[in-house]
């Protein structure tokens, strides 16, 4: 590209091919003592001298011509990153971090500052929990994992359900019909509910079994009351706590406008058809409910008992309840022990052979009794009241109502609600004749009937992850009780929960964002929770294009946030909602961060003035700090004049008040008359303000950045929370070559690939590597006229989907219309893949484990980097080469076991792959994970 003049070798050369042609007769042998060759070797080295000071012109004509076309050595340019502060955490008031806050690390011996780009109020609150809700779900979410948001992720916690408590109504098992009647608080009539919460597609009713909970076979609403049937059989199972309940759940919102609050709830519960008593006994002796038994023995006596227990049936109280005994009648004749006739008598006469008649002994009184908590008590029946008498076979019916104050009793050692008969008289009990009636008992059935509605004694309520409760709901008149509460909101909305108040003109909140964020920009609305629904709108100023690409949100306070209850915490609430379609290119979140501003690698210098005197004829200053990066440059004589920086003042009009600046050495040069306007002459006139640092040297890994150049009020320390990056240094000359060679092909209009990649690495400085695919989309498949640029770069933690979208926006504008406008331009970040492998490994020498260990790492370590430092997009590494490289090792006698599997994010979810499966993934690039080595012994 630069042109070169010939050096001595090619001129004494030139001399020799043209003494051949001019002096046939003679033979010019460089290096001899023949005159001839002495005199042409004499000119040679003088005239060669004189070309060694030409060939230095081009060179230095290219570089400048090169400075015209803008390729040159430019300024170091500086990093930049976000860093977060930290607060002393003493009282809610913001700490103010004023804008240019200076912060450093220490690098090669060298402190590193940086300044920050603007102000913000800093918070003691720290998030403490999170969550997603739209109409139909509730998601919380991990605050320290990777989350999506504004869609729904599994983990739905949105629940609407109430429960309705009664023990002595709901004690029940078999067939039966639960009946509900609600009435509601303020202008709705009673069937209102009724008519709601009897929608068979939205609406569940449940009751508890074998510890979960069982659907209702049908529900039916009839005049404000709602029936629930229940045809399984099943009964209905106390929770934990011992109440036995129905449940509601009201699914999507159940098409409700607004709240339900209860004024009364009761409800009844009567079975389908009778059921067998649970046992029956005599005294301390169990009879067999399916087979049967002799009610009070084959002897009863008085105050035989005979006890039944039913519990659904009897623990109603209030309920007229039906007891019906299928009693057969047992007789047993007497028998006389001897015949009344005299055998030694000669004469027997015809009275002498009269039989005696048995007397009739059957149980001719009995009492009903109850237990009633204390002891047992007189229970007043009606019907068959005496079923026992046995003397006739049938169905003997017995009615009461249930007793209020009937309770559990323990008979022969089982616990329940019982009734029993204890007998108070026997017919001819004292009898020598007994023909006896004993009742035999093959079956007891009941049922019961409730005459009026018995309210609920415990009504619980789960509403957006809040529960309510009320305690002894039977003695309160008006409950008031919201057992419904529609969702929170009806659009895709983030909830963000804070432990402390929040303020601030600004408080900031960085959120690290993953994914390729594509789709249309969405408008991020923020808005404070305030007591109930309400809501405060806050400004802000979005740097995260709704969440799109990693950055600060400023959110300005009217006033501080309230602590209010939402989610069933009581908490400082957030709600962020998106005014937009997110489509297919959700919301992914890695991290969220409190206090965090952008920072650029920069300091403030003293302020500098120079005096431009008539011996100072070069008007040309050097700054004491350097690399300078902003300057403004003052001229003071009866007024104060900024001057203008430009790139060379070649490029100025002699009438224009410029100056050029070399950054990298800090010199600034003023115009001579021709090229720039000659500053006046004064004293101490020219004043200089400036900033200073940039380079390489700022590009930093995540937490180095953590100290304050000065002490902030209230401020504890600060970190960043992104890796400083973007820091580069000044050109190199066979840099400025080979741009230049590049620029005069391409021009910034790219054509080819090589183009696409040549423009991006040269324009975007923290692009490590970059490949350009022709003929294939995003998915790495074959699709005709498309191009897709991958991008990878140094840092890993730096986020680079919004680094692939400020590479689009430069190349849409220079490549052909067309190729943008369609959508076949992509540019997407490289799939970074990270690489783990495990091995076990046999060894010649079992001495030098360790540093054959460390050795097998390292090599691991350095055949992954090597991949990936050489720009390596779409490059995979082998099984074989990793066998390879292993078994080269002098020690390693054998390997026993390899394994080796890559991982990477997809959507926020970790992915894993294995080795011989790399090929699949398109756009891979690999960088080293954790590595296993074992030795086998």
């Amino acid at each position: 590209m630069i042109p070169r003049i010939v050096d001595r070798a090619e001129i004494l050369q030139t001399l020799k091919n043209r003494a051949g042609t001019y002096v046939p007769e003679w033979r010019f042998r460089v290096g001899s003592s023949e005159p001839g060759a002495v005199i042409a070797s004499l000119f040679a080295e003088m005239h060669g001298q004189t070309l060694d000071r030409y060939n230095l012109l081009p060179k230095k004509y290219f570089t400048e011509f090169l400075k015209l076309l803008g390729v040159g050595r430019g300024s170091p340019k500086p990093s930049s990153g976000f860093v977060r502060f930290f607060t002393n955490g003493v009282d809610d008031v913001p700490a103010n971090v004023p804008k240019a806050t200076e912060v450093f690390a220490s690098a090669e011996d060298k402190d590193v500052v940086f300044s920050t780009e603007y102000a913000i109020d800093a918070t003691s609150a720290e998030l403490s929990e999170l969550f997603y809700a739209d109409k139909n779900s509730i998601v919380e979410l991990d605050i320290n994992n990777v989350n999506t948001y504004f869609k729904a992720a599994g983990g739905d916690l949105q629940e609407h359900t109430f429960a309705l408590s009664n023990n002595n109504v709901l004690n029940m098992s078999g067939n039966c019909a639960v009946n509900v009647r609600l009435r509601q608080k303020y202008v709705f009539p009673d069937s209102f509910a009724a008519v709601q919460l009897s929608d068979l597609i939205n609406v569940v009713w449940s009751y508890l079994n074998g510890g979960e909970l069982v659907k209702f076979d049908s529900v039916s609403n009839s005049n404000g009351v709602i029936t629930l049937i229940n045809r399984s059989g099943r009964s209905f199972e106390a929770d934990e706590e011992g109440r036995i309940s129905i449940y509601c759940n009201i699914h999507n919102g159940g098409g409700i406008d607004g709240s339900i609050i209860l004024s009364e709830a009761a409800l009844t519960v009567e079975p389908l058809s009778n059921f067998r008593a649970e046992t029956l006994s005599f005294d301390s002796v169990a009879l067999q409910n399916e087979n049967g038994g002799y009610c009070f023995g084959r002897n009863p006596t008085e105050f035989d008992t005979f006890y039944i227990k039913s519990n659904a049936a009897f623990s109603k109280t209030g309920a007229e309840a039906l007891c019906s005994l299928d009693i057969a009648s047992v007789v047993t004749d007497y028998k006389e022990s001897e015949l009344p006739i005299e055998f030694k008598k000669r004469i027997i006469e015809k009275k002498h052979l009269t039989k005696t008649e048995p007397d009739e002994v059957f149980i001719d009184g009995v009492i009903w009794e109850y237990y009633n908590g204390l002891g047992w008590a007189h229970l007043a029946v009606t019907g068959d009241t005496n079923p026992f008498t046995a003397k006739e076979s049938r169905r003997f019916d017995l009615r009461f109502t249930v007793p209020g104050d009937s309770g559990p009793v323990q008979v022969n050692a089982e616990e329940g609600f019982y009734i029993r008969a204890r007998i108070t008289h026997i017919e001819n009990f004292l009898s020598t004749k007994p023909r006896r009636f004993l009742p035999f008992v093959k079956s007891v059935s009941c049922s019961f009937k409730y005459v009026d509605f018995r309210k609920a004694e415990y009504l619980s309520a789960v509403n957006n992850l809040e529960t309510s409760q009320l305690e002894n709901a039977q003695g309160v008149s008006d409950l008031g009780f919201e057992v419904y509460t529609p969702p929170v909101t009806d659009e895709a909305a983030m909830y963000l929960a804070f432990d402390r108040e929040l303020s601030g003109q600004p408080l900031s909140l960085y959120f690290d964002i993953a994914g390729s964020g594509g789709g249309a920009d969405g408008i991020l609305i923020a808005e404070a929770i305030k007591r109930g629904k309400r809501t405060d709108i806050i400004r802000i100023i979005d740097g995260t294009l709704g969440l799109k690409r990693s950055g600060v949100i400023l959110l300005y306070f009217n006033r501080p946030t309230v602590q209010t209850r939402l989610f069933g915490l009581e908490r400082h609430w957030l709600k962020f909602s998106l005014n937009g379609a997110i489509g297919d290119c959700p919301r992914v979140v890695k991290r969220v961060f409190t206090n965090t501003v952008h920072a650029l690698q920069y300091q403030k210098a003293n302020e500098q003035t120079f005096s431009i005197g008539a011996l100072n004829s070069s008007r040309e200053f050097e700054l004491f700090e350097k690399p300078v990066q902003n300057c403004d440059v003052d001229l003071i004589n009866d007024t104060v004049t900024r001057w203008n920086r430009i790139e060379s003042l070649t490029q100025a009009e002699a009438s224009e008040e410029v100056y050029e600046l070399d950054s990298e050495r800090g010199l600034l040069r003023f115009g001579d008359g021709i090229f720039g306007k000659i500053p006046p002459e004064g004293e101490q006139n020219v004043r200089v303000s400036y900033t200073f640092g940039g380079g390489a040297i700022g590009n930093l890994p995540i937490g180095t950045v953590n100290s304050l150049l000065r002490s902030l009020p209230k401020i504890s320390g600060v970190t960043n929370v992104t890796a400083m990056t973007g820091g580069t240094d000044a050109l190199s000359q066979e840099m400025i070559e080979l741009q230049g060679k590049n620029r005069f092909r391409h021009r910034f209009v790219p054509v080819s690939s090589r183009d696409f990649e040549e423009i991006v690495l040269e324009k975007f400085e923290k692009v490590s590597s970059v490949k350009c695919y022709t003929g294939r989309n995003t998915k790495g498949e074959n699709a005709v006229g498309f191009v897709t640029l991958v991008a990878a770069v140094r840092d890993s933690d730096n986020p680079i989907e919004a680094l692939c979208r400020e590479i689009y926006a430069y190349l849409s504008e220079r490549c052909e219309c067309n190729l943008a406008a369609s959508g076949r331009l992509n540019v997407i970040p490289a799939l970074e893949l990270k690489v783990n492998i495990e091995l076990t490994l046999t060894l010649v020498n079992f001495d030098t484990a360790v540093e054959t260990t460390l050795r097998v790492n390292n090599l691991l370590v350095s055949l992954i980097d090597r991949k990936h430092d050489s720009g390596g997009i779409g490059e995979i590494l082998t099984a074989s080469e990793i066998l390879d490289a292993i078994q080269a090792d002098s020690n390693v006698s054998a390997i026993e076991r390899f394994f080796a599997e890559g991982i990477y994010t997809e959507n926020g979810a970790a992915k894993y792959v294995a080795i011989d499966d790399f090929g699949t993934l398109p756009y891979v690039i690999i960088r080293s994970g954790t590595h296993t080595i074992q030795i086998k012994v």
